[in-house]
């Protein structure tokens, strides 16, 4: 029998209450910016959603795209890019949610995202509208607040 660990990942608390409470459902499309290795994805891959990963660590991206070909071979390795959150390059309307935990902005975003500021909460902020996404998690939304 699976273990928990196997079945749900490193999975945030918060974005796995968005599944519980039927706010992310089967269907939709998730964008996990700033990825990390994926501990987020696990569970959304493993259920068949269509996922879309971004990271500027490349060992990282390898090691969601390894992840994805196991629990999701279907999605093609382009779903998973090495490039920074404020420079992320899928189309506008790629994901239903974006996912956002403990991602640091460390350079300013295009000039197309962005007029007059560089504050890290601005740039997250802008990126994430500039993604036309429609959810976001509990801990990013507190990112667009707080900026």
């Amino acid at each position: 029998m699976p273990t928990l660990q196997d079945q749900f990942g490193q999975i945030e608390i918060y974005f796995f209450g968005q599944f519980l409470k039927g706010r992310i459902s089967p269907g939709m499309k998730i964008l996990d910016a700033g990825s990390g290795s994926g501990r987020n994805l696990v569970y959304p891959l493993r259920e068949g959603y269509e996922v879309y990963a971004a990271d500027s660590d490349a060992r990282e991206v390898d090691s969601v795209r390894r992840m994805a070909a196991a629990l999701a071979p279907s999605l093609p390795a382009s779903n998973f890019r090495v490039e920074p959150v404020e420079e992320m390059s899928f189309d506008d309307a790629c994901a239903d949610v974006v996912v956002c935990f403990s991602s640091e902005i460390t350079s300013p975003p295009p000039s197309s995202l962005v007029s007059g500021t560089s504050r890290p909460a601005e740039c997250l902020k802008n990126a994430l509208l500039w993604a036309g996404r429609h959810r976001v998690s509990l801990q990013a939304r507190s990112i667009l607040e707080w900026a």
